[in-house]
């Protein structure tokens, strides 16, 4: 089973939204309040398998009950018995080649169908099957639902580890009636143990096959996982049979273990065409645990002979993407309501593995190069430590080297995903894309006045005593042999200096020599030393007046506090 197509109307944050899920794995990015988890529960309010849900005014857009929520779920790769048994054959549509919908399905369509959750001012939820043939639909029962088999790994997440209605383990057993007589007849001898034998054998395989996938993620069993009955929860509601380790139920074990193993009995449905909705992935789980977790699932779907079905996850942690492809990374956006769905450019596969916070921000400053980035990071703990103004970490702002003349396209993908954005670069040479075009898309474009690159604008905008420290800088990095020499090299009227810098004389041809120096041989070509630099920028900065260097970080100290 898998989505093919995905509306939603006036839910929560949502106002609207259209998208087409185009992968079996899908992990949702995007700063909070970008409605990543209002999707993954508009999919569960749709298909998830129970009589009733409690809904409230708070559930619509903007508490507006005048407008219904309509939640409409595309499915396709649909098990017989939806189109058979449960008689909804009349209600098939037609997925095309293009991803469109045809009501009127041919033989080359994929069969779908599109299922709707409605809530109205009554707030009463309706579920039906709907077409353009059939405008009112056709009732889709709770039990149809269950058929579809979507699972969430919530904050009800100990219900996994009870045979119950809608839990993994209840999946992977084959006939639920068989639980239910069970536990009706448990329930009316409570005091009464079930001896082994008695339990029914496909709980037991259910049980093996839990304490395999257990080993697989990294969990050691104390004993064998068995099904016995949990005098604390003897009811079909919740599950009177729960899993065990030993004579210990699982779900008396720590949160990061249960939390594990619920992932991976979930993950393991996966290969029987469920539907996986897990929020925040990396909860309570170690970095190595999730990379370890995303391996395991990347192979399967590599490997795997039949379809599987899908799933989708949401993540604040870095691991989690830099483990995961971008054809499986998507951007969420929500501006005044409307949600946006864009998946990451495989061209930025390597920006995610080295800089993948980047992608967690609200606005990103693309630098042409390291040295730009520790600038940045140094007027950052200034602004925020001494200044008193917003720090970069609270404004959701994240520096990111664009790695020299790729920066404008690393600019303008980044805007095209939805973020903010500044490009922060040299202008010495031309950009390979327009100034005049990136500010049309909205990208705030800094340059250097006069075809300077960062450290020629620096070398002539600091005074005499900063461009000596400098100097001094680049001396503790290489030597005082080497910097005389680059510098003499480059001075091009025939004079040179020796490591007196006292004797130096302040002139445009001596600053232009040491900032060209500066860049021909890397000297502060790195993190660590582009915060040095821009901290001798902060000790000078009340004599540098209205100097280029200044006016630029004041443009983009403007857009770093513009909210907008």
């Amino acid at each position: 089973m898998q989505i093919r197509h995905l509306k939603i109307h006036n839910f929560r944050g949502i106002k609207e939204i259209e998208w087409i899920p185009r992968t079996n794995l899908l992990c949702l990015l995007g700063p909070n309040d970008s409605t990543k988890t209002t999707i993954l529960d508009a999919i569960e309010y749709c298909l998830w398998p129970r009589y009733n849900i409690f809904v409230y005014d708070t559930d619509f857009y903007n508490s507006d009950i005048s407008s219904p929520i309509i939640i409409e779920v595309t499915l396709g790769d649909l098990p017989e018995q939806i189109i058979q048994d449960d008689g909804y054959g009349l209600c098939l549509r037609g997925w095309c080649a293009d991803s469109t919908i045809n009501d009127e399905p041919s033989d080359e369509d994929e069969k779908v169908i599109t299922v709707r959750f409605q809530v109205t001012g009554d707030f009463e939820p309706s579920w039906s099957v709907i077409n353009d043939r059939l405008p009112e639909g056709k009732k889709f029962s709770s039990k149809a639902r269950e058929s579809i088999g979507v699972s969430r790994l919530g904050s009800y997440l100990d219900r996994h580890l009870r045979w119950c209605r809608g839990s993994a383990l209840t999946s992977m057993t084959e006939k639920y009636e068989s639980i239910i007589g069970l536990l009706n007849t448990a329930s009316k001898a409570i005091k009464d143990s079930i001896k082994l034998q008695d339990i029914p054998e496909q709980l037991k395989q259910a049980a093996d096959e839990a304490q395999n996938i257990a080993k697989k993620y990294g969990i050691s069993p104390i004993g064998k996982y068995l099904p016995r009955l949990d005098t604390q929860a003897v009811s079909i509601g919740e599950g009177g049979f729960s899993l065990h380790d030993g004579l210990v139920p699982l779900n008396r074990f720590g949160a990061g273990t249960r939390r594990l193993l619920i992932l991976g009995l979930q993950l393991n449905l996966m290969n029987r065409g469920s539907i996986i909705l897990i929020d925040e992935i990396e909860y309570g789980l170690a970095p190595y645990k999730i990379r370890h977790i995303l391996n395991l699932l990347k192979h399967e779907i590599n490997s795997a002979v039949n379809k599987l079905g899908q799933l989708f996850l949401t993540t604040h942690a870095p691991i989690t993407i830099v483990e995961l492809e971008c054809e499986n990374l998507y951007i969420v956006g929500n501006v005044a309501g409307i949600t946006s769905i864009k998946q990451i450019d495989s061209y930025l596969q390597p920006y995610i593995r080295k800089l993948p916070e980047s992608f967690f921000s609200k606005k990103v400053i693309v630098c042409e190069g390291k040295t730009e980035v520790g600038l940045l990071r140094a007027f950052d703990n200034w602004w925020d430590n001494v200044m008193g103004l917003c720090s970069f970490a609270l404004a959701g702002v994240v520096p990111a080297p664009g790695r020299g003349h790729e920066a404008p396209k690393i600019a303008k993908m980044f805007n095209e995903l939805g973020y903010d954005v500044a490009l922060l670069v040299d202008s010495d040479e031309s950009l390979s894309i327009g100034d005049a075009v990136l500010t049309d898309m909205g990208i705030l474009v800094l340059k250097w006045d006069n075809e300077c690159s960062i450290e020629e604008r620096i070398c002539l905008d600091l005074p005499w005593a900063g461009v000596i420290r400098l100097v001094e800088l680049a001396i503790d990095i290489k030597s005082c042999e080497h910097v005389i020499s680059v510098i003499n090299n480059n001075l091009n009227n025939g004079d040179t200096i020796t490591d007196n810098k006292s004797e130096w004389e302040d002139t445009e041809c001596l600053r232009k020599a040491i900032a060209k120096a500066a860049k021909k041989t890397s000297w502060f070509k790195n993190t660590s030393y582009g915060k040095e630099v821009g901290n001798i920028v902060i000790e000078n900065i009340e004599s540098m007046g209205n100097t280029d260097t200044i006016l630029k970080l004041k443009k983009l100290r403007n857009w770093i506090d513009d909210s907008k």
